[in-house]
């Protein structure tokens, strides 16, 4: 049975990000973190494909429906964000070039839409996710 890995790449980011400035690694070692947590994904079965599902950087359709939406998250203010989402950026777009993983982020789509999404799609074509 084929089987493929879906990664919610902004969780991953958040908890490295967030472990990394805990230890004053984080603008060191976040881009080489983020690859380390993909490769240790890939050794943990000959998945068929891996799919890293993103946020999309614009506003999600959702805060359309809710202006609460999200709203009581906080950033920590000590962490350059700017840094991160750029580093995330330079990490979405080498780790293209494994060809087992794909990246998906579109206009307006959370990662949880492609989650569900994907795993709706694959699992009618009998593909374990």
């Amino acid at each position: 049975m084929k089987s493929v890995l879906i990664v919610d790449g902004n969780y991953l980011l958040s908890k490295t990000t967030f472990s990394l400035n805990k230890n004053n690694y984080l603008y060191l070692y976040l881009e080489a973190s983020l690859n380390k947590s993909i490769d240790g994904y890939m050794s943990w079965h000959k998945f068929d494909r891996i799919f890293i599902v993103s946020d999309s950087r614009e506003k999600s359709w959702r805060l359309r429906l809710d202006k609460k939406y999200k709203v009581t998250r906080k950033k920590d203010d000590k962490i350059n964000w700017d840094f991160v989402h750029e580093t995330y950026l330079t990490f979405k777009d080498s780790i293209k070039a494994k060809r087992k993983v794909r990246v998906l982020e579109a206009p307006t789509v959370e990662g949880d839409d492609w989650i569900a999404f994907l795993v709706h799609k694959l699992n009618a074509k009998n593909i374990s996710t």
